[in-house]
């Protein structure tokens, strides 16, 4: 697969410029029974319209910021996990609370080495911006966002990062 095989280039293209790097961000779910740290930026983020993104959070959208799994850490809880088939024929591994069912982190098959986690669930939110927004074609209709480059009717292609 052509996206798979230009993943790290992706994530070198796509990741935050300019940021100071914050030693660590720490966050969790709703009841406070899930709490994790992670440490350095996102190496991607973006707000996914698709439908399942949508089901997955009961939103228009999730908003997905993606680290070197070896960067997080979940310092209390416990999560379950729900395995999701996608349209490609790969897996998403969603991970969840026990106990207030937040959806904290999500592993795509298609990116090894990396956890996406949900950005509505960082202690501090301030810092995330200039996201891009992929799906397009599948969000909301009352819900309008800027146009530019960096929207995507489906998803990522390895024609964006070249």
């Amino acid at each position: 697969c052509l996206i798979h095989k230009h993943w790290d280039l992706i994530f070198k293209f796509s990741a935050r410029k300019g940021v100071s790097v914050m030693q660590k961000r720490t966050g969790g779910c709703l009841c406070g029974a899930v709490r994790f740290e992670v440490k350095g930026d996102p190496e991607m983020l973006h707000a996914c319209h698709c439908r399942n993104c949508q089901l997955m959070t009961g939103s228009a959208f999730a908003i997905c910021l993606y680290f070197p799994e070896q960067d997080i850490t979940i310092t209390s809880g416990d999560l379950t996990t729900f395995v999701r088939s996608c349209d490609s024929g790969r897996t998403i591994d969603i991970h969840f609370c026990k106990t207030c069912g937040s959806t904290l982190v999500w592993e795509p098959a298609v990116l090894e080495g990396k956890r996406g986690l949900a950005g509505g669930n960082f202690d501090e939110t301030d810092w995330i911006e200039d996201l891009n927004n992929i799906w397009c074609q599948s969000k909301h209709n009352w819900l309008e966002i800027t146009k530019g480059p960096k929207n995507k009717q489906q998803g990522y292609s390895s024609e964006d990062f070249m």
